[in-house]
């Protein structure tokens, strides 16, 4: 399952969870903009509201929570790329396929560097 990071706050605001889940990454609003069409408005989460600045305006809830990144790690592991998506097991196969493995032919040291 794909986890989106989405919590339906009413029925017309969503707050988006990325690397901290006691906080907010951001806020998405439903309006209807003046032809009628549904809109969604992605802000930067501040606890205070008139703190939030909006970073853009998308036609689908999808879009507006793609926008919002994921916490980048210290390791080539899909970074950026929501658990259990597509993305994220790809870089996690180009990872392992372009890692260096390790075989019995090569001996090793052993610790402290000695050989005896």
């Amino acid at each position: 399952m794909l986890n989106t990071g989405l919590i339906m706050y009413d029925t017309d605001t969503w707050l988006v969870l990325r690397d901290n889940p006691a906080s907010p990454a951001a806020v998405i609003s439903r309006i209807t903009d003046t032809g009628g069409a549904e809109r969604y408005l992605l802000l930067k989460w501040e606890l205070d509201p008139a703190a939030r600045r909006m970073v853009g305006i998308y036609t689908s809830l999808r879009e507006a929570g793609d926008a919002v990144p994921w916490a980048k790690r210290h390791t080539p592991d899909g970074n950026g790329y929501p658990p259990g998506s597509k993305q994220r097991r790809d870089a996690r196969q180009r990872l392992a396929e372009h890692s260096p493995t390790r075989t019995n032919d090569t001996p090793s040291a052993p610790p402290g560097g000695r050989t005896s």
